[in-house]
């Protein structure tokens, strides 16, 4: 992508993604799964656009919708990976009709958690202020997020992540419980898998 046009593409990519959110409310209140799982990505996108927002000394907003989006994120993980589990023992049930039974009580007991984490998940978008966060970052006034990521500096906040995540990832591998060496060995490999296992 040429730098040129970036900055539209970004506050294009913002808008795209707070509309999907907001047009996605209704049916994460009703619980819909299809809802539940587009809300979640488009927060997860949302959350890695407010990072390239230039920060400005003294003000946290950034940090607080951030952090918002976060925890909204995360609510809607938890009922989306409850739906991944209902679908696949609903999948077991289908292709397997001997397991009927005893899927039947594994599905219902999956069914009972996603309502409680349902719950939990609407408590969190009515204690953020869902309505108020999307705002924050779809205003046009001048200091606000969306403006901020307007700015130039977002490409040295670019790099400043980059920077920050090949640090993470260099740190994971060096520290990562076998080595490349260990890898070429696969006797070894498998010992050391086998050591490292616990049932």
């Amino acid at each position: 992508m040429h730098l040129l046009h970036a900055t539209p593409t970004l506050t294009a990519l913002l808008d795209r993604q707070t509309h999907i959110l907001r047009t996605q409310l209704d049916g994460v209140y009703d619980s819909g799964v299809d809802a539940i799982h587009d809300a979640r990505v488009a927060t997860r996108r949302i959350r890695e656009l407010l990072a390239l927002v230039p920060r400005v000394p003294g003000r946290d907003d950034e940090d607080h919708a951030a952090r918002g989006y976060r925890k909204i994120g995360r609510a809607l993980g938890k009922v989306r990976d409850v739906d991944v589990q209902i679908a696949l023992i609903r999948s077991l049930e289908n292709h397997a009709p001997q397991t009927g039974p005893s899927m039947v009580l594994v599905r219902q007991y999956h069914e009972d958690d996603r309502l409680g984490k349902s719950r939990d998940l609407i408590k969190t978008l009515e204690r953020i202020d869902v309505d108020t966060l999307i705002g924050a970052v779809t205003d046009v006034h001048p200091a606000s997020l969306r403006r901020r990521l307007i700015a130039t500096g977002w490409r040295q906040q670019l790099r400043h992540l980059l920077d920050a995540r090949s640090h993470s990832a260099v740190d994971a591998i060096a520290h990562a419980p076998c080595s490349m060496t260990s890898l070429s060995q696969p006797h070894e490999s498998a010992d050391l898998l086998a050591s490292s296992w616990r049932p």
